[in-house]
């Protein structure tokens, strides 16, 4: 509830307390993860996620926090890791391939990452916002062909949105 109300000094301090009762509790280091995140102590959530991780290596919800918090600070390898974690679990999961699609894209794997990206707008049009500023990147970068594809993919999820 202090989380949710904007009362982060509070949450901060409950979150641990309650981590000291329940150190294997991975939805409230989750939460915990998510608040420090927030705060734009990046590195307190990534230890929190890993941590949360090692207790749940199959859960979802925490391959996929972890895996866009890397991906947002460059570390697109890693992040690869976890998406294709979370895929693992659920290989349809629009998060995942759309994650994973970028990750692949920040580690110069093109042609794979094309193709997450087409999966996951395949399975959530709503992600087609995301995808004008990628096709330009593409094309400045040389590769026509795959901009191409990707821009096809866009115009489907564009018109079943």
């Amino acid at each position: 509830a202090q989380h949710s109300a904007g009362r982060d000094v509070k949450a901060a301090e409950t979150y641990a307390q309650a981590l000291e009762q329940r150190p294997d509790y991975v939805e409230l280091i989750n939460q915990f993860a998510l608040l420090r995140s927030q705060q734009g102590r990046v590195g307190e959530a990534i230890e929190l996620w890993n941590r949360a991780v090692r207790l749940e290596p199959d859960n979802l919800t925490i391959r996929l926090n972890l895996g866009r918090t890397l991906a947002g600070i460059a570390r697109h390898a890693e992040a690869l890791e976890h998406f294709d974690a979370a895929l693992r679990s659920e290989p349809r999961n629009a998060d995942a391939l759309i994650g994973s699609g970028f990750a692949l894209l920040g580690i110069a794997r093109f042609e794979e990452g094309v193709a997450r990206l087409e999966a996951g707008l395949q399975r959530d049009p709503d992600y087609a916002r995301n995808m004008p500023v990628v096709i330009r990147a593409l094309r400045e970068r040389g590769e026509v062909d795959l901009a191409a594809r990707l821009e096809a993919a866009y115009q489907r999820a564009v018109s079943r949105r």
